[in-house]
């Protein structure tokens, strides 16, 4: 539960010194990020955008107010109380006013990911009550479209946060297969 902070990107390095530089698989590799696995891909991505080739979100949290926050923004998240009393203690935040204010937003530091031609996936419920869609996953949506990026939706129409993935999740791996390399 480090919500995709400083301390767990160090580990992410380590991971990836490991599977790239010493058993060498991929430069760049998909990203998969799973409800609050999309904070961590996230980062990632932000600090490393010429390590990614594919930034899968599925119902992928990407804005911290939303979940654990359990503010509403456009649609009201279920939040986690407990979560995120665990993110302001990992960030470092006194209280929720700081969390809120100093929290990154959705897309903020990702179109160096669109430069470097990562390609966007979002596979999500339109019903989401955990995740809302509207409030995460949308908006890094919308800066890739917007400047030009590769994306792919795959929305669940009335799906809720789970089950994740596809019914069939053929569609899914022939995109995921044709882009990493």
């Amino acid at each position: 539960n480090q919500f995709g902070s400083a301390r767990a990107m160090a580990t992410w390095e380590k991971a990836y010194e490991e599977f790239h530089g010493k058993r060498g698989l991929s430069a760049k590799p998909a990203l998969l990020g799973i409800s609050r696995g999309g904070l961590y891909v996230n980062a990632w991505t932000r600090l490393h955008p010429d390590r990614v080739s594919v930034l899968y979100l599925d119902n992928g949290v990407c804005d911290i107010r939303s979940w654990p926050g359990g503010v509403a923004l456009t649609h009201q998240s279920k939040g986690s109380p407990k979560d995120w009393a665990l993110y302001k203690t990992e960030f470092g935040y006194a209280n929720d006013e700081e969390a809120k204010a100093k929290s990154l937003q959705p897309a903020e530091g990702l179109l160096p990911a669109i430069k470097a031609g990562v390609f966007l996936i979002s596979c999500h419920g339109t019903a989401d009550k955990t995740v809302p869609f509207e409030d995460n996953a949308a908006h890094v949506i919308k800066l890739w479209q917007d400047n030009g990026g590769r994306v792919k939706l795959f929305p669940k129409e009335g799906g809720d946060h789970h089950p994740h993935g596809l019914p069939d999740p053929k569609p899914l791996i022939e995109v995921l297969t044709a882009e990493v390399k």
